[in-house]
C-alpha cells in the first residue's frame, strides 16, 4: 500500500511535473523509500517490543492473549505450568498501532492514489487539447 502510493507519486513527478531521472534518483527516490521503510518498521517493531505479538491459531497478531487455559485468570497473572501472562499485549500500544495502520491503509492510501491519479489525468487531457 505504501509503496503504491510511491509509485503514483513517482509518476506524478515525471507526467506532471516533468522531473529528469536523475532528480528523481537522487530528491525524490530516497524520501519515498526512507518513508515506506520507516513506517513499516515503526508498526512492525511497536508490537513486537511491548509484547504485544501472540499466537492465535496457525498465525502471530496483534491482540490480548487469553488462551483457554485464561479462563477465570485475572489479567497479568500466570496460570501454574504456563509461562505467558494472561492478558499480554492488552495494555501495549496495540490498539493505536491498529488504528493508525487501519486508517493509513484504508484512507489515507487509497486518497493518495485517487489524488495523484486525478492530477496525472488532468494534466494529460489538457495537454490533449
Amino acid at each position: 500500500s505504501l509503496y503504491n502510493c510511491s509509485l503514483n507519486i513517482h509518476s506524478l513527478a515525471i507526467v506532471k511535473y516533468n522531473k529528469t531521472d536523475s532528480y528523481i534518483r537522487t530528491k525524490i527516490e530516497p524520501f519515498l523509500h526512507g518513508v515506506t521503510i520507516v513506517i513499516s518498521l515503526a508498526f512492525g517493531s511497536a508490537p513486537l517490543f511491548t509484547e504485544g505479538y501472540n499466537e492465535f491459531g496457525p498465525t502471530c497478531s496483534t491482540g490480548s492473549y487469553y488462551p483457554p487455559h485464561c479462563t477465570g485468570i485475572e489479567h497479568g497473572e500466570v496460570r501454574e505450568g504456563f509461562e505467558i501472562q494472561c492478558g499480554r499485549g492488552r495494555d501495549g500500544p496495540s490498539t493505536i498501532v491498529f488504528a493508525v495502520g487501519f486508517f493509513c491503509l484504508f484512507f489515507g492510501s487509497p486518497t493518495t492514489v485517487g489524488v495523484t491519479l486525478g492530477m496525472m489525468y488532468r494534466h494529460v487531457s489538457r495537454q490533449e487539447r
